[in-house]
């Protein structure tokens, strides 16, 4: 950190406060940066909960389209892999 952090913790209009990454690529030039997981605070809020809620259930989203290009790629689904 390049500064005291810690007043961001009781200012309220901070909702989430993560450390910016680079990677991957897509959503950074989307939006600028990505969120690194080595460091996140999340305020106990309505908002944050469906933050949470859309991001999980993009991400089974995302899971099952990855899963789908492998079927097409493939031709048939492999008997050790398991769906999403």
């Amino acid at each position: 950190f390049l500064r005291d952090f810690r007043p961001w913790f009781t200012d309220p209009n901070v909702q989430i406060f993560a450390q910016a990454d680079m990677y991957p690529q897509e959503p950074v030039s989307a939006f600028g940066a990505t969120a690194c997981m080595g460091f996140i605070y999340l305020r106990s809020t309505d908002a944050v909960s469906r933050f949470l809620d859309d991001a999980i259930a993009l991400s089974h989203a995302q899971a099952e389209w990855s899963w789908q290009s492998v079927v097409e790629v493939n031709g048939r689904r492999s008997r050790t892999a398991t769906t999403p």
